[in-house]
């Protein structure tokens, strides 16, 4: 559209630069002048005679011409908005996409400096591809070649460290080694009565002293009865000296401790070894108190359990709910005491309760 009335305001204004090709050479364009009109052959009935030469009804004729051919032209005119706003659409498209590779090539560029120096610190620190997979094979062929077996303080007793799921312990002795069976051997045998056993002379006594085992002067340091009765002691009873007790690992065993009526500490529970406890369930009979926790002194008696802060170690206790018990101060606990309440204001239990404490086993 705008091209279109470009055109008619200057053929309006008689303002066309009319050009015909040069009389001199015929590929150079040459603009008509008054001096040089352009040729036009007027139709009948225009002024002048038929077949004269008029300048300003040439220029009236070529205007007319021209003005039916923008008016031919006009629907194809009229499309070249639609060009002009794709083209300028497409113009932004290409600037908004030259500066977005702009800033890709800044962000590559960073990227890559960056990675230098990750490169430089993996370098430095000695890490890569080839350095992890040979320290990783080295701790492979290590753990295949580690010794799976622990050796006891007294050097004859092998314990096997790896043991299967769901097994416990076992112990195995060298060969020869003495069981409990051999040992009520030797108990069977120095249980009988002491018997001296060898031929005697009479002619070695007097006439005036009667003959008999009893009499017989033994040599120093032979055993008597009574010695016989110290060996008996030393070896003790029909128990084994030391016995390895196990659990099986990955269960949950449950133990129960009981408050009495009026009472604020439960009754005394010993745990398994290898246990840890984990849960704790409370009666709907409860009555509302924290609870707190009592361990076994080395010093004999009962000790209060206390956490890294100074504060009593204490489980929220909800009334017919479970809580969860935090294992970490528990590890190792063989036996505890429960108290309704904290150690500086315990709470009495109204009625007689249970509670049932869960130790999983390790």
């Amino acid at each position: 559209m705008n091209l279109r009335r470009s055109l008619e305001n200057l053929f309006r204004g008689q303002a066309v630069l009319l050009t015909t090709r040069s009389k001199d050479d015929p590929n150079m364009a040459v603009p008509v002048t008054s001096d040089d009109p352009l040729p036009v052959v007027l139709a009948g009935g225009s002024a002048g005679s038929t077949g004269s030469t008029d300048p300003d009804s040439a220029r009236e004729a070529t205007l007319q011409q021209v003005r039916d051919a923008i008016q031919a032209l006009a629907p194809l005119l009229g499309n070249t908005d639609g060009l002009e706003t794709l083209a300028a659409t497409n113009r932004d498209l290409l600037t908004n996409l030259g500066s977005y590779t702009d800033g890709l090539e800044n962000l590559l560029t960073l990227l890559n400096t960056n990675t230098d120096d990750i490169e430089a610190l993996l370098s430095a620190l000695g890490v890569n591809d080839q350095n992890v997979i040979g320290k990783l094979e080295a701790l492979r062929v290590l753990t295949e070649s580690t010794n799976t077996h622990m050796q006891a303080a007294n050097g004859n007793t092998y314990i096997l460290a790896s043991q299967a799921q769901g097994s416990g312990i076992k112990t195995l002795l060298p060969e020869g080694a003495a069981t409990q069976t051999t040992l009520e051997a030797v108990r069977a045998l120095l249980a009988a009565a002491l018997t001296v056993q060898g031929n005697v002379n009479v002619g070695n006594f007097p006439a005036t002293q009667a003959v008999s085992a009893a009499s017989l002067p033994l040599p120093a340091g032979a055993a008597t009865q009574a010695t016989l009765a110290q060996v008996l002691t030393a070896v003790g009873s029909t128990q084994p000296r030391s016995v390895t007790r196990s659990t099986t690992p990955g269960l949950l065993m449950p133990y129960t401790l009981s408050f009495s009526a009026g009472a604020s500490l439960s009754s005394a529970s010993s745990f398994m070894s290898n246990t840890t406890p984990v849960r704790i369930f409370f009666p709907s009979a409860w009555t509302t108190a924290d609870l707190t926790v009592q361990v076994t002194s080395p010093a004999g008696g009962w000790a209060d359990l206390y956490d890294e802060y100074g504060a009593p170690y204490t489980i929220k206790a909800v009334a017919g709910q479970a809580a969860y018990i935090a294992p970490g101060p528990l590890i190792g606990v063989s036996q505890i005491r429960l108290r309704s309440g904290t150690p500086s204001a315990p709470v009495n239990q109204a009625s007689a309760v249970d509670v049932r404490v869960e130790a999983f086993s390790l």
